[in-house]
């Protein structure tokens, strides 16, 4: 079974293919992308089920940072996309700039890898 998903532009707005229907992505590209929206989504933030998401706002925002509560929380939530076997999480934070950034590198049971940039 191919693992399929609407296809996200830069923005994270649905795109239109060269036939003007919504457009999809699909296998590695399509995992990638999911993995990426269930990461910056916010626990409580689905409305149909609350209890997916990051605690960013409870548990993140405003805390001390941990880049280990961190690295769990995005591995755990890029394990609920289906396909996804494995996945670890490594997190930057700059204190420079105060941003954070992560890499999430993801396996799915056919051995298939994807590499994620938050």
């Amino acid at each position: 079974m191919t693992y399929a998903t609407i296809a996200l532009d830069e923005n994270w707005d649905w795109t239109i293919d060269k036939n003007g229907n919504i457009a999809t992505k699909t296998g590695g590209e399509a995992i990638a992308q999911d993995v990426a929206s269930a990461c910056a989504t916010f626990l409580g933030e689905v409305y149909y089920n609350d209890k997916l998401g990051i605690p960013y706002q409870t548990e993140i925002l405003g805390k001390a940072f941990s880049s280990a509560y961190l690295s769990g929380k995005l591995e755990a939530e890029a394990r609920r996309i289906e396909p996804v076997t494995d996945a670890v999480a490594s997190v930057f934070f700059d204190s420079v700039t105060r941003r954070v950034s992560a890499k999430i590198m993801t396996q799915t049971g056919d051995g298939e890898t994807q590499e994620i940039l938050l």
